[in-house]
């Protein structure tokens, strides 16, 4: 990570609302040890106060072989609907009259025109469209059906501007005809094409009588597609709506192919048009929910813009969700990644010695855990953000990812997601300090150079304690103790006695603490301006993993001195974690109706939050603020509108949710899935120290995407007039837009999981 702080999008006020879900978790009480107050401005003061290890029961609540999350009601897909092809459809089709009288009525794919006075001369009528791409090279049929309620002629005109490309004489009946034009574009590319129909006077009496013409089925196919639909390239759950855009003019109607027949499943108006200053763009939009078959499908629109294919069907995200955390496991680090397993991306271990707490003498041994991004740095807020979102994914659906999935641990009796977390959480474990508190980051006193990790010899250091890392390592810490209980019931209770050390320390240092890195060390810093949330996360998390109620009035009284205490689910804000979890509970709301309604009603009012902005957004993307990791504001915000819909049943939430997926995977500006390998085209050449110096793609690795404050040389090198939603560049060099993390990927992982 070459940037200081990853500069995450602050979603404290953004969420959503969905179905009502319960925590299906037996209670056992443990006994609490209240912690003595201590002087607040040092955030290690009296250790003393910290019960020790043998003196804290860890005692969990029985494990139940049920999902601990599940939503009460059975899940809802969306019903297929007669989809409404009329409303906010405005046709990009235009009639002109000169000497001559008639009028048009438009649908997106028949257009009616009522020839009252044919005027003196064929071009008197000028039926027309411009702003169509013809590409050099390129040869174009135009077909349609025409027909005319008295037999007569008209004229097909083609032209680049005012230079006539070709010219077709067609004679209508009052029958349905189909009719092609063909021709070549043997000029320079122009984006304005211009197709004519004339139906003014032919020189047949018979043309100056009231007559009608009827045209419907206008395609122009290119011998070249132009890409520029823009749908989710991995594809749509079968029975989920179904959206895609489309960048200026398109037409006024899209087919639905079938790649593998050619046969079009479903055709529909082009809509919404509207200005989008963050694109620069004029979008409209398509819905085809109503196509569920499975199968590989494109889209095509009326003049001459393809998609590329994906697929529909119940399965299009599953070996995605494998890769996604495969990478994690790529991430590893202390680990020799074998070949065998690893393949052109296996290193030897790495960042094996020692590491000396800055400015003393003491050293630990802090091996393990994941690098965080493109670099070698491991943090506890993001590693316990990541975390996290695994353990949530799980606890949700403890089957979503099976124990075969080519990780490194696979066929171990345990599901993949909980190894790959274990790794993480057993290296945070050795950074809690005697006294409860946490270190807050382990890394070199610079940046590695492009090398490989095994070759990244500098001394480590161990950065001091923070309440906002220890706050963060609490939650995280409880959650797993859930999910390890019924797994590994020794690994769990070492999980709740270290949230239970780091609750104690941090009621006995109430002051917030969180330090910038010293000027010799050179590394991310993710400060964080506020701990309040992970202290809410902490209590909540304790609350439902012991059934102490003391905890839950902690949390009362946290959210009673800051209300936004209970927002967020990134690494800087995680209350929402807490809500939610509480929310989930079946006796949340007898245990406190006032409490419970707060928390329904902060959820929800976030949730219309995001809503706004994705009703706004040609691409339905949740953002209006492109900055570092702009994606993964996406991917929590789709994982947040989950969670309202869990908690309210409310259908909107979750397809608000799948249309994030799309965004990161096709459906947004740039074309672009931004998950490496995975669609038609993605970055290949992603912001990863062992990828670069291995000369391979990493695999499964979503990057940070647009970030229009240009904080890298390749974006600052950029058009001045890029729009925001496209400073992004598929470069090493591009840090800022084009490196990976491991909480990007958990996020995606947890995203991936709610919807399917």
């Amino acid at each position: 990570m070459q940037n200081k702080d990853h500069g995450e999008i602050n979603i404290k006020r953004i969420l959503a609302g969905l179905f009502c879900a319960v925590l299906l978790l037996s209670i056992m009480l443990i006994s609490r040890k209240t912690a003595v107050k201590t002087d607040h401005s040092n955030p290690s003061a009296d250790a003393s106060a910290v019960p020790s290890e043998e003196s804290i029961s860890t005692t969990l609540p029985d494990s139940t072989s049920s999902p601990i999350v599940s939503p009460i009601y059975a899940k809802q897909s969306y019903a297929p609907i007669e989809i409404d092809n009329s409303s906010n459809f405005n046709s990009g089709w235009a009639l002109i009259t000169g000497n001559a009288n008639a009028t048009a009525s438009f649908a997106y794919d028949d257009i009616q025109t009522d020839v009252i006075n044919s005027g003196s001369s064929i071009t008197d009528i000028q039926l027309y469209r411009e702003g169509i791409p013809f590409i050099k090279g390129n040869t174009y049929t135009l077909t349609f059906y025409g027909s005319s309620s008295i037999s007569r002629t008209i004229t097909v005109s083609i032209k680049n501007n005012d230079t006539s490309i070709k010219s077709q004489t067609c004679t209508l009946s009052s029958d349905s005809n189909s009719y092609s034009v063909e021709f070549e574009m043997t000029a320079d590319t122009t984006w304005n094409g211009h197709v004519e129909f004339d139906f003014g006077n032919d020189g047949n009496s018979d043309a100056a009588s009231e007559h009608t013409i009827e045209l419907s089925g206008i395609r122009i196919t290119p011998s070249s597609w132009n890409y520029g639909v823009k749908a989710n390239q991995i594809g749509y759950l079968s029975n989920d709506e179904k959206r895609c855009t489309f960048a200026y003019d398109a037409g006024d109607v899209f087919d639905v192919i079938n790649a593998d027949t050619g046969e079009v499943v479903y055709s529909g108006a082009i809509k919404g048009k509207s200005v989008d200053d963050d694109t620069g763009e004029t979008d409209c939009w398509g819905d085809f929910t109503n196509v569920t078959t499975p199968g590989t499908y494109l889209i095509r629109s009326q003049i001459g813009v393809s998609s590329y294919t994906f697929a529909i069907g119940n399965q299009v995200y599953d070996q995605l969700s494998s890769s996604l955390l495969k990478m994690l496991s790529l991430q590893r680090c202390g680990q020799n990644l074998d070949a065998s397993w690893a393949g052109s991306l296996s290193h030897d271990e790495c960042h094996t010695s020692s590491a000396t707490i800055y400015r003393t003498t003491d050293t630990r041994d802090v091996t393990g855990g994941w690098h965080d991004a493109g670099d070698y740095g491991r943090y506890i807020k993001t590693g316990s953000k990541a975390v996290n979102d695994l353990l949530f994914a799980y606890l949700y659906n403890t089957s979503s990812i099976s124990d075969q999935n080519n990780s490194v641990q696979s066929g171990n009796g345990t599901s993949d997601l909980l190894d790959e977390a274990r790794y993480e959480l057993e290296w945070m474990l050795k950074m809690q300090d005697s006294d409860g508190g946490v270190f807050n980051k382990v890394l070199t006193a610079n940046i590695a150079e492009t090398i490989l990790p095994e070759q990244d010899n500098q001394p480590l250091y161990i950065l001091e304690t923070e309440t906002t890392a220890t706050a963060d390592f609490g939650g995280t810490m409880a959650v797993a103790a859930i999910a390890y209980k019924s797994v590994d019931p020794d690994f769990a209770d070492k999980c709740l006695s270290a949230s239970i050390k780091a609750e104690t320390y941090l009621n006995s240092n109430t002051t917030l603490y969180d330090k910038r890195n010293p000027s010799d060390i050179n590394g991310g810093e993710y400060l964080d301006n506020t701990d309040s949330d992970g202290r809410f996360y902490t209590e909540i998390a304790l609350w439902v993993a012991t059934g102490d109620s003391s905890y839950l009035e902690s949390a009362k009284n946290i959210y009673q001195s800051d209300t936004t205490a209970v927002q967020g689910i990134s690494w800087s804000n995680n209350g929402g974690y807490g809500r939610y979890l509480y929310l989930m509970q079946p006796d949340a709301q007898a245990a406190d109706s006032k409490f419970y309604d707060e928390m329904l009603s902060s959820l929800t009012s976030d949730a219309d939050l995001i809503l706004g902005l994705i009703n706004s957004s040609g691409y339905n993307a949740s953002i209006d603020t492109y900055v570092w990791g702009s994606n993964g504001s996406v991917s929590d915000n789709g994982v947040l509108l989950t969670m309202a819909y869990d908690a309210t049943g409310k259908q909107e939430y979750r397809q608000a949710a799948i249309e994030q997926v799309s965004y990161i995977f096709g459906r947004n500006s740039l074309d672009m899935s931004f998950v490496s390998g995975f669609g038609s085209k993605y970055p290949k050449n992603v912001h990863s120290r062992i990828a670069q110096v291995k000369g391979v793609i990493l695999p499964g690795a979503l990057v940070g995407g647009p970030d229009a404050s240009r904080e890298d040389p390749v974006t600052q090198s950029l058009a001045a007039d890029t729009a925001n939603a496209k400073v992004y560049s598929d470069s090493f060099e591009s840090y800022s837009t084009n490196e990976i993390s491991i909480y990007w990927n958990a996020s995606l992982i947890h995203l991936l999981t709610k919807i399917r």
